[in-house]
């Protein structure tokens, strides 16, 4: 301590520039405070993975791998022209991808583009001797689509069939079991000649039920709801001002309320098959498909699940709307048919084509319930008979058109052998007043295009 003490004296005596750091006691080093290190432990497995490693950065590229500048896009079908010298004159050539150089084409080769295939590409005033190698190739080539689609194998089979001599493998499927006798008769008379016919079970489809305040019975499978009554309403419009886009107000009011009836009723009945029960809506346009299926959320007559409904009560009882194409190989219990054409030019759209009509009216086990303006529709069928009266009845069925008369049969054979109810708007219970069911053309947007 006392040698610290003097050094301290010193320290202090001396000048502040020049006697540097104050010395420290001696007890301010600790000791043992550097420590010699310790062995490392024995491992238990010395070749095994202790640490984990980082990972590799070209692992995980930050940006996707960009193509070298020295990448050439695949040569084309039909390589470009060029022209190169040989012998002092300039000549068409190409690259060869052997030689690897310019070669002359011969003197027929066409520079044009290749003709697409189709048929349009062949006619008899565009052929020339130079081209005949890529005429002939093409005309072969759409020959034998055109026979692979016309004499497709059942076309065959049935051919060969036909042509057989034992006639008795040759069987007619003309009996349905599908619909009630009354729903099949009409597609049976007018569609298919009465060449099928219905089976002995069909009589018992049916069940009784209300519709719109009216008691209908087992029996009263086809029934006509008429809405001559609306006026304005029960005309078609444009949804959105686009032409094809047909929506009918009145059919798409009446549907929803018809559905509120029918889901309350069958809720309470077991269905024959112990399984839930179906209720269709095929319309004929997508606009009016849409329109419906508007109408169904916002009054709240039933549940939404998914893009279908059920009923809120017991949930066994499922209703879809849908266009006539989704409906086509399906079947449902209940059946609505909205016509949504209504017209005074005679306009009947796709009621005139027979497959359609024959898919929409032919999906219903039980009842089929036809949606229209009928006197409207009677009005437009003479019209339409009056326009196309020169046509043949056979020759339209052949082309997939409706025969003569045939929304005046629909209408006729639904008033004869079922029942028509003349609605009025009085017989709606849902207020409809504030619900816009057509979408009006915005204002300052043009038709078709963008904002």
């Amino acid at each position: 301590m006392a040698e610290y003490e003097s050094l301290v004296d010193e320290w202090d005596s001396a000048e502040k520039k020049t006697r540097g750091p104050k010395p420290k006691k001696p007890t301010a080093f600790k000791a043992g405070k550097f420590k010699t290190p310790k062995q490392p432990d024995a491992l238990s497995n010395p070749g095994r993975y202790q640490k984990p490693k980082k990972p590799n950065k070209q692992a995980y590229p930050e940006e996707p791998k960009k193509r070298p500048k020295s990448w050439r896009r695949p040569p084309l079908n039909r390589p470009k022209v060029a022209q190169i010298r040989v012998e002092g004159k300039w000549v068409n050539s190409m690259w060869d991808r052997d030689k690897r150089r310019d070669v002359p084409l011969r003197a027929g080769w066409d520079p044009r583009k290749p003709a697409p295939h189709t048929s349009g590409a062949i006619k008899p005033w565009c052929y020339d001797q130079r081209y005949s190698d890529s005429l002939d190739r093409l005309w072969r080539d759409l020959v034998m689509v055109a026979d692979f689609e016309y004499n497709s194998g059942f076309e065959l089979l049935a051919e060969r069939l036909s042509k057989n001599k034992r006639n008795d493998r040759i069987v007619s499927l003309n009996v349905q079991h599908r619909m009630h006798p009354k729903i099949a008769e009409f597609n049976s008379q007018v569609v298919y000649g009465n060449e099928y016919h219905s089976g002995s079970q069909m009589v018992e489809r049916g069940f009784p039920t209300r519709l719109l305040g009216t008691p209908l019975k087992k029996d009263d499978s086809l029934i006509l709801l008429d809405t001559s009554l609306f006026g304005k309403e029960a005309m078609e419009q444009l949804d959105e001002g686009k032409p094809g886009r047909y929506v009918n107000v009145a059919e798409a009011k009446i549907i929803v309320e018809a559905i509120d009836d029918i889901a309350k009723d069958l809720a309470s009945i077991p269905h024959p098959d112990d399984r839930y029960w179906e209720i269709a809506v095929i319309s004929f346009y997508k606009a009016q498909a849409a329109a419906i299926q508007k109408a169904l959320r916002v009054s709240d007559v039933v549940e939404s699940n998914g893009w279908r409904f059920v009923d809120k009560k017991t949930k066994s009882v499922r209703i879809e709307v849908n266009v006539v194409d989704r409906f086509q190989g399906r079947e449902a219990d209940v059946v609505l048919l909205p016509m949504t054409r209504a017209n005074k030019r005679g306009s009947l759209g796709f009621m005139t084509v027979l497959n359609r009509i024959n898919v929409a009216t032919s999906r219903a086990r039980h009842r089929l319930i036809l949606v229209g303006n009928a006197r409207q529709l009677e009005e437009m069928g003479a019209k339409y008979d009056a326009k196309n009266s020169d046509q043949d009845s056979e020759s339209s069925m052949t082309e997939n058109t409706a025969p003569q008369n045939f929304v005046s049969q629909l209408i006729n054979h639904v008033q004869k052998n079922g029942r028509s109810l003349l609605i009025s708007p009085k017989d709606l219970r849902n207020d409809w007043k504030d619900i816009n069911l057509v979408r009006k053309l915005r204002s300052g947007r043009k038709r078709g295009g963008r904002k």
